[in-house]
C-alpha cells in the first residue's frame, strides 16, 4: 500500500475529466472537457492519443458492441475508435441553451446512467443554476429515461457489489448519496446521505468504489481522493495530488490494483494496496 502518486501523462490536457479503464484495449482513455477530445493512454509506456469530438465531453463509457458512448455538450453520442467518427443517439435536454452533459457510467445491466448541468449568464458572469440539471438513464435498447430532477453539478455514480445500492454525487450538496437500486428495473428509490464532506476538505467531483466496497471520492479543491465508508460515512484515507484540480479516478490495470486519477491538466496514477471494481459496459 502507498499514499504516493506519479504522473503518466503530464500537463496535455485543458480540462480532464472522467477516465475509464479499457480492458480490451489495455488503455485507459478520458476526456478532455474543454478541448473537445478523448485521450487513450497506455499506463506502461505513457503514449498518449487524442480523438477530437467535436464538442465539449463530459464523459465516456465502452461499448459492447465496440466503440464508446460519449456524453457530449448537446446529447449522447456513440464514438467509433477506428474512424474517429461521432454518430449522435439523442440530446435528453433538447438542446437547451447553456446546459452540458457530465460525468456518467454503466450500472451491471449495461445501461448507461448521466448527469447534466446548468450554467446561467448574469451580466457576463457564469454561475451554476442551482437545481437546473438533470440525471438520465440510457438504456441498451436507446430508450432515454428521466431519472432524477432540481440537480446542481451531477458528478459522480458507483454501484455496490450486490447491485443493491446506488451511489451518485450532486456536488453542490457536499454529499455522496445513497438510493435503493433495482438491477432488474433501473429504478432508484429511498436516497440518503451516505457521505457527508465539509465544506474545508472541499467539493465532491468523480468517483468509485473498490472490491471492500469503499467509496473512492476525487475532491475538486481539496487535491486529493478521498476513501470513505458508505456505510459509517468515516473518512478512512486521502491520496493527496500536490498543487493539482483533481476531477475523477478509477481502478484498471490487468488485476484492477492501480487507481488512475484525472486532475484539470494531468493522468496520474496509485498503487492504494486495494482492488477496485470493472469498467462495466454500455450493451448497446
Amino acid at each position: 500500500m502507498s499514499d504516493s502518486v506519479e504522473v503518466v501523462v503530464d500537463n496535455k490536457a485543458s480540462f480532464g475529466e472522467g477516465p475509464i479503464w479499457d480492458e480490451r484495449a489495455g488503455l485507459v482513455r478520458w476526456v478532455d472537457f474543454s478541448a473537445h477530445q478523448v485521450h487513450n493512454t497506455d499506463p506502461l509506456t505513457g503514449s498518449d492519443f487524442t480523438i477530437g469530438v467535436g464538442q465539449p465531453v463530459g464523459s465516456i463509457a465502452p461499448r459492447r458492441s465496440g466503440g464508446l458512448i460519449v456524453a457530449l455538450e448537446h446529447g449522447l453520442a456513440s464514438l467509433d475508435l477506428q474512424l474517429g467518427r461521432v454518430s449522435m443517439i439523442c440530446d435528453p435536454e433538447n438542446n437547451r441553451s447553456g446546459v452540458h452533459f457530465n460525468d456518467g457510467k454503466c450500472d451491471a445491466a449495461g445501461r448507461f446512467w448521466v448527469g447534466s448541468v446548468s450554467a446561467i449568464d448574469n451580466a457576463g458572469q457564469i454561475s451554476v443554476d442551482v437545481g437546473g440539471a438533470n440525471l438520465y438513464r440510457l438504456d441498451p435498447d436507446l430508450s432515454v429515461h428521466h431519472m432524477l430532477s432540481q440537480v446542481s453539478v451531477s458528478n459522480g455514480l458507483a454501484w455496490s457489489s450486490d447491485h443493491r445500492t446506488m451511489y451518485y454525487i450532486d456536488s453542490l450538496t457536499r454529499a455522496v448519496a445513497a438510493f435503493d437500486f433495482d438491477l432488474a428495473t433501473g429504478t432508484i428509490s429511498n436516497r440518503r446521505d451516505a457521505v457527508r464532506i465539509p465544506e474545508a476538505d472541499g467539493m465532491p467531483d468523480g468517483m468509485t468504489i473498490d472490491a471492500e466496497g469503499m467509496l473512492w471520492v476525487a475532491l475538486f479543491s481539496g487535491g486529493c481522493v478521498a476513501r470513505y465508508n458508505p456505510v459509517s460515512g468515516q473518512l478512512l484515507r486521502k491520496l493527496q495530488v500536490p498543487g493539482e484540480v483533481v476531477t475523477s479516478c478509477c481502478f484498471g490495470g490487468a488485476n484492477l490494483d492501480q487507481l488512475f486519477i484525472t486532475t484539470v491538466h494531468s493522468l496520474y496514477k496509485a498503487m492504494p494496496g486495494v482492488r477496485g471494481t470493472k469498467t462495466e459496459m454500455f450493451a448497446g
